[in-house]
């Protein structure tokens, strides 16, 4: 399995996955695609919450800014009840798209595996399946389809 910090200088790995609006959605990182921020959350935790709203404020500013635009695709695995990415979405007027992941193929593809962090203790106290092991790292994909930058983010936002 691949570590996220193995994809630096690698081109960033394509998506086939389902939006919050329900709809197929294919990443495909080709040459000429717009820049592009992927990132991982874990779930409908607070620091997730968290996450997608400074997400979105960052896009916000870069547009009242007038910067080149880029595409902005967040990853969360929301197996349990996927109907709550859309109403997040929708719920918090983001306008960027959020994309489920399920089965861990984004997170596998990207190594942003979260098995590495967790003891023993912690999964055996709040019984977390394995599916729900996520770290959360950001992923900057250039417009030739190569990861950039990957920054890994603290627990607590």
């Amino acid at each position: 399995m691949v570590h996220y910090q193995e994809l630096k200088g690698q081109r960033a790995p394509p998506l086939s996955l389902v939006d919050h609006n329900g709809q197929p959605f294919e990443f495909e990182p080709l040459e000429g695609a717009l820049r592009t921020i992927l990132f991982f959350m874990s779930g409908f935790n607070t620091s997730s919450l968290k996450q997608v709203s400074l997400v979105q404020d960052l896009i916000d500013e870069r547009d009242a800014a007038g910067k080149a635009k880029m595409q902005v695709l967040g990853v969360l695995n929301s197996a349990r009840n996927p109907s709550k990415l859309g109403d997040l979405a929708h719920g918090r007027g983001l306008t960027y798209t959020l994309l489920n992941d399920p089965m861990g193929v984004a997170r596998n593809a990207y190594g942003a595996v979260g098995e590495r962090r967790l003891t023993q203790i912690v999964k055996k106290t709040f019984r977390l399946a394995p599916e729900l092991w996520v770290d959360h790292v950001t992923f900057v994909i250039d417009e030739r389809g190569v990861v950039r930058c990957v920054q890994p983010l603290s627990p607590v936002m």
